[in-house]
Formats: structure tokens, sequence, C-alpha cells
């Protein structure tokens, strides 16, 4: 038989092997580079408790969304310091409304599930026996005639410069992002004919949240600024407490007056009288954590949700839900630091211009003696119901519970009194930090600076050295690992000297962290 149109096959010569030689060779480099990437995932797993390096296919915790074309971050290797969801957690608005539908109303029997959602503040003042106080009282008054609307003991209030709602940054502006945050918190203890009394409450505390652009301008001028969210916790007078009968409980409220939605300013009526508002609502806006984490990135309000994102930092649980203690020393360390080192660098904050503000950080102070006294008189007093409401929950892993009384004890009148108490001299528990060594002075700014916003309320206190000292192992790891958004701290900002090696894309120390590092590695159990 005859195949026509049958081509005949070319011997294989000169170029046919080149051709060969080419492809095999590109073939062996993508063998080697998939075998160096799958023995890299694997190392840095075995760093992440043997959890694969994320990517954008495995980690349902990256932001996808779109960084700019010139963004710094675009530079670094892998997903380092690429936008991610944090540690805090935020909640949902479905698991608040069944929080106060089928927690809040009736363990406290504080109005009915079906109207709940649609209270205001001047209901809880009702429940709590405070009739004649007004959301707008509350908004305009200061410390003292808040005080004055009922008996002696009744209502306690103060105003403060707060650092923990203060954005920061790894490269802090004279001015913060979104001002300066200053706070006003009103005690009001339950009328002993009030339901709220009848039922076991004993405390209601708010706190208003208040932001100033200027270090000179009054944060409360009623005129000007007004509490865009505001916190409640309401606490029990005695226990045992379980899931049915909780010690605490969390509710939020929105602004206390009407507000212009253009001017964002207080609307007053044809007399000149501000609007009562306060109406409750399911979350908070706040940067407790910031969502980039990174210095060229604008900070974001997130939405905290009650009650999962309160309880963080109020006892970790519900049934152990407590009060944080105001710790004046540290809202003066954050602005007048003194460490008792002679090193300018141990002399930065970020907060430092308010030192030149006509008002002061314990802003009832007024920056006179007398006033300052009373002012300070009331924090006493405030953190004393603190420490008995931590009590309640019992000595054991209460931490909260040694810190507020080291704050007591610090400020009686034998020991710092109304002065402030230096941060190397504050630490507490069964081997506190020794002012005398200048080791631990450093390592207590660095922790102090950059750790104390979480750690004086979440899982320990950095002024407890022995608490730091167990984490010693562990402490490096949070700061380094930069692909891991579960444990990565500190959760506010980069830790300052912290870089991203362009091969290996791990986190590398420099600078401050380095520093930070070795100084904690030279610590003695």
């Amino acid at each position: 038989m005859t195949y026509k149109n049958i081509t005949k096959r070319k011997p294989f010569g000169p170029k046919d092997r080149t051709l060969l030689i080419l492809a095999c060779t590109m073939m062996l480099v993508v063998i080697i580079l998939l075998i160096w990437c799958i023995s890299r995932d694997r190392s840095q797993g075995g760093r992440n408790g043997g959890r694969p390096s994320p990517s954008p296919a495995t980690s349902v915790d990256i932001n996808t969304t779109e960084l700019p074309p010139a963004h710094a971050r675009r530079n670094k290797l892998g997903f380092a310091f690429q936008l991610r969801r944090f540690q805090v957690n935020e909640g949902n608005i479905d698991a608040a409304k069944k929080y106060y539908r089928e927690t809040v109303s009736p363990q406290l029997s504080f109005l009915a599930a079906d109207t709940i959602e649609k209270s205001g503040i001047k209901d809880l003042l009702e429940y709590f026996g405070y009739a004649n106080i007004t959301p707008k009282d509350l908004h305009r008054l200061p410390s003292d005639e808040i005080m004055k609307l009922s008996a002696a003991g009744d209502i306690l209030a103060t105003r403060f410069f707060a650092p923990k709602i203060t954005a920061v940054s790894a490269n802090p502006p004279q001015i913060p992002v979104s001002g300066f945050g200053w706070r006003k918190l009103v005690r009001l203890k339950a009328k002993p004919d009030s339901k709220a009394a009848q039922n076991g409450m004993d405390l209601l505390l708010l706190l208003q949240n208040i932001f100033e652009k200027t270090v000179a301008g009054n944060p409360f001028n009623a005129d000007h600024n007004v509490s865009k969210f505001n916190q409640v916790i309401i606490t029990r007078k005695a226990g045992p407490f379980s899931q049915d009968k909780q010690p605490a409980y969390f509710l939020t409220y929105g602004q206390l007056v009407k507000i212009d939605g253009t001017s964002g300013l207080p609307i007053k009526d044809a007399s000149g009288n501000f609007q009562d508002e306060g109406i409750i609502s399911f979350s908070l806006k706040a940067t407790f954590d910031e969502k980039a984490r990174d210095p060229e990135t604008n900070v974001l309000l997130s939405e905290y949700f009650v009650p999962d994102s309160c309880v963080q930092c109020h006892g970790g649980i519900r049934t152990r839900g407590k009060t944080n203690y105001l710790d004046t020393d540290h809202w003066i360390d954050r602005v007048t630091p003194d460490y008792g080192l002679s090193d300018p660098r141990f002399k930065e904050e970020d907060f430092t211009a308010l030192a030149s503000s006509p008002h002061d950080v314990i802003f009832d102070a007024e920056k006179d003696p007398t006033k300052f006294q009373k002012a300070f008189d009331v924090i006493q007093l405030l953190n004393e119901d603190i420490r008995n409401q931590n009590k309640l929950l019992g000595a054991t892993n209460n931490f909260q519970l040694n810190a507020v009384e080291r704050w007591l004890e610090l400020h009686k009148p034998t020991n710092f009194g109304t002065g402030h108490a230096p941060p190397f001299a504050r630490g507490f528990g069964s081997q506190p930090w020794d002012p005398n060594s200048d080791t631990d002075k450093k390592l207590v700014y660095y922790l102090n600076r950059y750790c104390y916003r979480c750690h004086s309320s979440v899982k320990y206190n950095i002024f407890d050295r022995a608490a730091v000292v167990g984490r010693i192992g562990v402490i490096p790891g949070r700061l380094l690992d930069v692909s891991d958004p579960a444990s990565w701290m500190p959760q506010d900002r980069i830790f300052p000297g912290l870089e991203v090696d362009q091969i290996s894309g791990e986190g590398v120390p420099t600078g401050s962290l380095k520093e930070f590092l070795d100084l904690l590695a030279q610590v003695q159990p």
C-alpha cells in the first residue's frame, strides 16, 4: 500500500538538541523554585504552630482592598503589612440585639425584650432612680454640678485625658489624626427605692468619649464637642455570679444631644437649650486596634459591638465582667514622661504636646492645687468602687484587682498622695520591677508606651513583672511574626524598628525594637 502526503521524519539534529537542553533547564528552574517555596512555607508554618503562611487563597483575614499603586507596602515581600482583621473581637449586630433582648432585659428586669432596642439613656437613668437627670445635663454640666444633682455620694463625676482612645502611630504627629481623646465618667449609685436596687444592681457607670483637635481648646466645651459614642457598664451588688446572674452588663448609646448632620455641632431650641437624645445603640466606633497597623495609612474607625468587644477588656468572659480602674499615673506618663533615665530617648512620648495645654490631664483640677485635691479625691473614691467590684470576682487570677489595689496603696498620703508615682515605682506582684535598675526602667518604658493599652486589662498587666517574665519566650514572636494577624503585636501600630527581610519575608528587629528585645533577654526570672 502506498501512502501519499506522509511527511518524512527529519533526523534529530544539533538545533533540536539545543532546544531540548533549554526546555530541560527551564523545567529544572521551575522545580527548584517550587521546592524553595514549599520549604519556606513549612519553615514559616513551624513558627506559626504548624499553620501555613497566609496567602489570598488560604487566609480569610486578608482584606483584599486594592492598595494605591505607589503604596510603600507594595514593595514588601509576600503579604507582610497587608491590611488584615486583627485580634479584637468586634462582634456583630445580631449578637448585640440578642444580648439586649435575652440577657440585659430579663436579668435586670429593665424594660421588655421588644422595647429595649428602642430605649434611651433617659430610661436607664429612671431605672436607677434619677428621673430628674436628663441626657443634656450629662452633656453640658461640669463634674461638680453633675454631682450636685443628688445627695452626697450618690453621684461621682470626673473628666480626664484618655490615652487609650487617642490614635497612635509609629511616627506620632504633634496632633493625633482624630484629635486628643478625653473622657467624662459619671458614676450613679442605685437609689434604694429604684427598680435597679430592687433587682440587685449597684452602679451605673456612663463614659463619654470626646475628641479635641487642638492643644489649647476646651474638650468639654458643650457648644463645640459632643461625645458621639457613650459606653455604659452596670454592676451587680453581690454574687455569686453565673450566666444567668452576670456581674456586669454592657450597653452603648449615641450622642446625648441632637446634633446638626452637616456641622456636627449641637442643635439648640428657640430658648437656647440643648435637645435630649441618647438613643441606645449596638456598637461604638473607636480605634482600639489600627486596621492597617501601618504608618503610611490613615486610622480608620471600626465598629465594636456589645457585649463581645467590651468583655475582652473587662474581665475576659461574661461571668467575670469587671470595671477597670482609673490610672492617673499612666495618663501623666504619656504627656510628661519621667522614667528616671538621662537618655533623652526615654523622654519621648506620643502626646507630649499636651504638656503645654492650659488644661490639666485631670481636667477638673484646672492646674490649681486646691481644685486638684478635690478632683483627685473623686478619682480615689471611684477607684475604691472599682476595687470593691473587682473583689466580688475573687482574688484568684485577678490581676485587675491587684493593679487597682497597688494604685490605692501608692496614693495613700504616706506614699505619693496626689502626686505622680513614676513608672519604675509601680511594679506589683511577687517580683516587682527594680526601681534601681536601668534595665528594668528601660523595659518599663517600652512596655508602658507600646503594650499597656491592651496589657493593663487584657490577660495581664505589664507592671506585674512576673507576668511579663512568664511570657519572655512568647513576646519576641508576637512582635516579629508579621505573617500571623492572630498574634502580631502591638495591635494599634507597628513597633518602631520593625523591618521586613526582603528575601525571607520575616520580621527583623532594628532600632528601638531590637533594644527592647535585647533588654528582655537580659531579664532574670
